[in-house]
């Protein structure tokens, strides 16, 4: 019966983790229990912060719509990708990220191996059919200790998920909805993306995709906050001394260097299942917000 039920809400194999790489895992189903109060809290964010097409540096319009939670907002125009603490479209801070957002983040990020992963901005990304991403690194935080926790609801997606050069190959993974990807330690800077978005009618998100992606912009946020959003400073995290040259830093530039505990650390990823969940609220429908 409980098989039954995650086969009508989401992917068959809710309640297993389908390891992507080393670092990389899909926890399938693992935000089922959650969607439909998830769903709910991205209407009221949208509501106060609207969805919006941003415009690329090179003056591209996303095909993507998006919005975001939390301290700081992830932002993209002509002077190139940032995170600043007010909405440049209502100039108000971004609404503040829900407790429901903060417990899921952090449950799926020790489920894959990454414990004591506190998010301090969630991106949400508003997918309609044919809308895409193409493949790039997240690489706007100040540091890559910790992972990247992506959850998806609604009609399902193709995720494009590569290695750290761009010419890697990638593999493509159906996520449906209630799944949640995590990726972090040795594949933290992967390449990946999502192929366009095909047509399609989901119970709880109408013809669209909602996406949320949680990262954390610093892992000392009251430092981080005081470097502000385009000045990146680097430092040691044990002594808080400037690092002294670029080999300090590798693969921590624009940073923190993590301890050497941290450093020389990596997640273990096994197979997991979850307790069973419970049904979906109604039918949530995309396009409420500006686009």
């Amino acid at each position: 019966m409980i098989g039954d039920l995650f086969a009508e809400m989401g992917s068959p194999d809710a309640g297993k983790a389908e390891v992507l790489a080393e670092g990389a895992v899909v926890l399938r189903g693992f935000a089922l229990g959650d969607a439909p109060a998830l769903l709910e809290a991205v209407e009221r964010i949208a509501a106060a912060a609207p969805f919006r097409h941003l415009e690329t540096p090179g003056g591209f319009r996303m095909s993507v719509a998006m919005t975001n939670c939390g301290d700081v907002g992830w932002v993209s125009d002509r002077r190139g990708y940032r995170y600043q603490p007010l909405d440049p479209l209502t100039g108000n801070p971004w609404p503040p990220m829900p407790p429901l957002f903060l417990g899921l983040a952090r449950r799926a990020a020790t489920a894959a191996g990454f414990r004591d992963f506190h998010t301090d901005v969630c991106l949400i990304n508003r997918y309609a059919p044919a809308a895409r991403l193409t493949l790039h690194q997240d690489k706007d935080e100040k540091g890559y200790t910790d992972p990247i926790v992506s959850v998806s609801l609604g009609l399902p997606a193709t995720f494009l998920f590569g290695g750290l050069s761009r010419s890697d190959k990638t593999r493509r993974v159906r996520l449906e909805h209630g799944d949640v990807t995590v990726w972090g330690g040795p594949s933290r800077l992967a390449f990946h993306g999502v192929a366009p978005l095909g047509e399609g009618e989901h119970p709880a998100t109408g013809q669209c995709r909602i996406n949320l992606t949680f990262r954390r912009r610093c892992r000392f946020i009251s430092l981080c906050r005081g470097l502000g959003p385009l000045h990146p400073v680097r430092f040691r995290a044990v002594r808080g001394e400037r690092a002294r040259s670029d080999k300090n830093g590798r693969g921590f530039q624009g940073g923190l260097r993590p301890p050497w505990w941290i450093r020389n650390s990596t997640p273990a990823v096994s197979e997991t299942r979850f307790p069973p969940v419970s049904t979906p609220g109604p039918a949530r429908r995309c396009g409420g917000g500006s686009a």
